[in-house]
């Protein structure tokens, strides 16, 4: 169960240079559509990268390029469902997470004992589901642990040689203006991306998208659905009042939608709403 598109983003995570498989990332960055892996350069990635508001509570215009997108709401929106975007890779709905970092190392034939254990489940007869993305997230937790004893080996070989500056500002150089610029970062849950606009050393424009919006993105203006939605059709739901099947299916994605299922009201109190499409 829980099946879904065999496209899978990583940003990259855990910067490593020592890195004894060369690829500079403990997770190395990778975008695989249909089961091919089609991009490895974060750079390449980013310029690939939009968002769709086509069902989400937003005016128009909010979504396009993160550089330019805005929070603006349009509650009375025909279609809409959802205060999650639908972040797209090149018009793809991309899954995010363990699953997807672990399908990256995959392709990019990282060596690691771990990425071997999950090639064996795979020839076992594993399909990319939710017991998958489990197995990833549980495979993927030894490798950095494992690392984590030579990060530490080398910072405490780099502090006993007086090499501890964390950051050196006489080095920074003044913004341009205006400017942007953009990071990439893997979280537990997934690709997580930054953008921001200034003008005159001033922030004009922030925007983030997160892991879960990846996941949880609803139907975009092609009409495609996101990883969650498409994960869960065809689930066998045998008892309609206790729809576990379902439960794990999403929880298999770990989604944090706090974001999305609370609204403050005039008094300042926090609300729970059930929203249905």
């Amino acid at each position: 169960m829980g099946v879904g598109y065999q496209n899978y983003l990583s940003f990259g995570g855990f910067p490593d240079p020592s890195d004894p498989e060369g690829m500079d990332y403990l997770y190395p960055a990778g975008a695989i559509v249909n089961g091919s892996l089609v991009a490895t350069n974060p750079v390449d990635i980013e310029a690939a990268l939009s968002e769709d508001v086509t069902r989400g509570w937003y005016v128009a215009g909010a979504g396009g390029d993160p550089y330019d997108g805005n929070q603006e709401f349009d509650l009375n929106k025909a279609g809409a469902y959802t205060f999650s975007k639908a972040p797209r890779y090149n018009g793809s709905p991309m899954e995010v997470g363990p699953l997807a970092r672990m399908m990256v190392m995959v392709h990019r034939g990282v060596a690691h004992p771990a990425v071997q254990s999950f090639i064996g489940l795979v020839n076992a007869g594993v399909q990319p589901n939710a017991v998958a993305r489990h197995a990833a997230r549980a495979l993927e937790t030894r490798m950095v642990c494992e690392a984590m004893v030579r990060w530490l080996d080398e910072l405490e070989a780099r502090i006993a040689s007086g090499d501890n500056i964390i950051h050196d500002t006489a080095h920074w150089d003044p913004l341009a203006t205006p400017s942007q610029g953009y990071g990439f970062v893997e979280a537990p849950r997934g690709a997580l991306g930054h953008w921001i606009k200034t003008d005159n050393s001033v922030i004009a424009n922030y925007a983030m998208i997160v892991p879960t919006t990846w996941n949880v993105s609803p139907r975009d203006a092609s009409g495609a659905i996101g990883p969650i939605e498409n994960a869960l059709i065809g689930c066998p739901v045998p008892d309609e009042d206790n729809p576990n099947n379902i439960v794990r299916i999403v929880r298999s994605f770990d989604p944090c939608i706090a974001c999305a299922v609370h609204v403050v009201n005039a008094d300042g109190k926090a609300t729970e709403i059930t929203i249905s499409p």
